[in-house]
């Protein structure tokens, strides 16, 4: 899995890398990896693979940033088996220092809901917050922390490291 996960960021760098300068629409899609935090997540395994789509809306709930869904999958495989996380997430960016558009850093937050699939389906309140980094127009990378409460015997609570294409 990790050799898969290696070759799917170094697709999204080459793709990223040779992007046009033209102005992105308001999709971006993640790809990453998904360390857990509490005992009852690590035991299913030590990390997950990460894959997010987020839709950022044309006007910001808050002055000064961005403001954005995103949704996730996390988990061991893409449905051969239980073992994944989906949070669904409203979220909320700001800019600092350079703000000149694929130069700039931000830092976010986000709420909202995680489905939770592995004794069972459940749905549990989570939330996020991290740092990311514009590398260009199109080509960003991103580090997070995802707090949710427990949910299906588990606590998906992870530090995950993210990088992503804005489309």
């Amino acid at each position: 899995m990790k050799k898969s996960i290696l070759v799917a960021l170094a697709v999204v760098g080459a793709v990223s890398a040779h992007a046009d300068d033209t102005y992105p629409y308001n999709f971006s899609i993640r790809l990453g990896v998904v360390f857990p935090v509490e005992n009852s997540y690590s035991n299913i395994s030590d990390s997950f693979a990460g894959v997010g789509l987020e839709y950022a809306f044309e006007k910001s709930f808050v002055a000064g940033g961005e403001s954005y869904l995103s949704l996730d999958y996390q988990g061991k495989d893409f449905g051969k088996s239980k073992g994944s996380v989906m949070p669904l997430l409203l979220n909320q960016k700001w800019f600092v220092g350079n703000q000149e558009f694929g130069l700039r850093s931000y830092y976010f937050v986000g709420v909202g809901a995680a489905f939770v699939d592995y004794n069972g389906s459940d749905a549990t309140i989570a939330a996020r917050l991290g740092v990311g980094k514009e590398f260009n127009r199109n080509f960003f990378g991103e580090l997070s922390l995802m707090l949710a409460d427990q949910a299906s015997g588990v606590r998906p609570n992870s530090v995950n490291a993210y990088v992503g294409w804005r489309f």
